[in-house]
């Protein structure tokens, strides 16, 4: 018989967690924001405290690096718009193979929302990551590739839509996908 859950009391969560596994569907790591545990459920070395909340509704999301099966991206934003978004970077051949974080809650400059998106670059060798600045109209975008994380200039990485969220309205919850 295939098992396909193993429960992790960690992972009982109102809100959101990401994972990943390899190609044959082998678990990880996964994390809910504040941790990342690796596939045997503890926590991974150097991931605790990452700087993000278990209290986020999109509190993390995980992009392999493009060409190197074994990096990892996992962005992080805070609850309720009080911290930074924030990355940090994984290495699956540390740890024995469980994994360690090498970077650890880097900011990337400022406060976000609690929702953010990753998708696949058009021509398949790189990843967006999107987010919303906290009460604002400006969606923040990245850009992870073969090199890692692309520092891109504002007139790309910050794009301003629709209307500003109103000061008394809401605390930044939700969430952001792509179509």
């Amino acid at each position: 018989a295939v098992e396909l859950f193993t429960p992790c009391p960690d992972m009982i969560n109102k809100e959101g967690v990401s994972a990943i596994s390899d190609e044959a569907g082998k678990l990880l790591f996964y994390s809910r924001g504040n941790d990342v545990y690796n596939a045997e459920h503890d926590v991974m070395a150097n991931g605790s405290e990452i700087f993000g909340s278990y209290s986020s509704t999109q509190s993390s999301v995980v992009v392999p690096q493009p060409g190197n099966p074994n990096l990892y991206y996992l962005f992080t934003v805070y609850h309720r718009g009080e911290g930074m978004f924030a990355y940090s970077k994984i290495d699956m051949t540390l740890g024995d193979g469980r994994g360690a974080v090498t970077e650890r809650g880097v900011s990337l400059g400022f406060n976000a929302e609690e929702k953010m998106a990753a998708v696949r670059h058009a021509y398949n060798d790189a990843y967006w990551v999107v987010t919303r600045g906290y009460k604002t109209n400006e969606f923040r975008l990245f850009l992870v590739d073969e090199s890692g994380l692309a520092v891109l200039p504002d007139s790309i990485s910050k794009q301003t839509l629709g209307a500003k969220e109103p000061g008394n309205m809401g605390q930044g919850q939700g969430s952001l996908c792509f179509s």
